[in-house]
């Protein structure tokens, strides 16, 4: 695909406020699958299962 073919698809896609929402929707999935390691970084198969109730502390801040 040419430079110019890829300006008017872009330019499709922002001008049109159903496409601009969907590109945004992409691009917010696409940031979030990058960087998941980084927004949720415990392993959920290492749960400890024995401490699943404790009080709010420095090592369980929300409990």
């Amino acid at each position: 695909m040419s430079s110019a073919g890829r300006k008017t698809v872009l330019g499709a896609l922002l001008r049109d406020p159903m496409g601009a929402f969907g590109l945004a929707l992409v691009v917010l999935f696409v940031a979030m699958a990058l960087f998941a390691p980084w927004i949720a970084p415990a392993d959920p198969i290492k749960l400890n299962v024995t401490q699943k109730f404790q009080p709010p502390s420095l090592d369980h801040l929300a409990g």
